[in-house]
């Protein structure tokens, strides 16, 4: 997890490079969260300017407000357990099977990049539909670019202190949350698996929306 020295476009907050090792077994959304999901459970799309469609991503959404869409799903949907993916989880999910800048490749030149994602220079200053650019080598859509993804850790300057069991880095606690992946309005750097950015958990902004992790409910033995 993290990025080298050497990556191009890469950051401070984003070493060391570490191990990271799950001990459970976990899901996550093939695509972001849509419109269209979001205004079935929560009553109202607060998506505008920038896309609008049932199966656009939802954006203008803050961390609380995934935190409130993730009760929901759980209520509704009692036989899973939904929330919002740790940092570990989502980078290990973007990435896929790859080690390079991107998870498509190193792209250097920033022309593969047209193929996988969203981004600054061929979005058109709004979102898209998801699931319109190639996959992952898992089958996830749009881990780069269109809108970023909340995540469930505390932003922090690096990765010093940080868990190596891939759960939730919430202590001690920070004012800002993580947001992952890139959006519409990002350079191709910042569309690389490793980035991580800070945000404040109590605004919503229109380059920013989320993927649900998931786990099946194993039912309770009887005796």
């Amino acid at each position: 997890m993290g990025a080298p020295e050497g990556e191009a476009g890469s950051n401070s907050d984003e070493r060391p490079v570490h191990a990271v090792a799950f001990e459970y077994s976990f899901q996550i959304m093939t695509t972001k969260v849509t419109q269209g999901m979001w205004e079935e459970l929560m009553g109202s799309n607060p998506a505008a300017d920038n896309g609008v469609g049932s199966d656009y991503p939802v954006y203008n959404v803050s961390w609380q407000d995934c935190q409130e869409f993730v009760a929901g799903m759980n209520q509704l949907d009692p036989e899973y357990a939904y929330r919002l993916p740790t940092e570990a989880e989502w980078e290990y999910c973007c990435r896929g099977t790859s080690f390079t800048r991107h998870y498509w490749g190193d792209d250097l030149q920033g022309l593969l990049i047209l193929n996988s994602a969203w981004y600054k220079y061929n979005s058109g200053a709004e979102t898209h539909p998801v699931a319109q650019k190639n996959p992952n080598a898992w089958g996830l859509y749009d881990m780069s670019g269109n809108v970023y993804e909340w995540c469930q850790d505390c932003s922090h300057f690096n990765y010093l202190g940080v868990p190596s069991d891939g759960s939730a880095w919430e202590n001690p606690a920070a004012s800002d949350r993580v947001i992952r992946g890139g959006s519409w309005d990002t350079e191709p750097e910042g569309c690389r698996p490793a980035l991580r950015n800070p945000s404040n958990p109590d605004s919503g902004r229109s380059t920013v929306g989320l993927r649900l992790k998931v786990n099946f409910k194993c039912p309770l033995q009887a005796g």
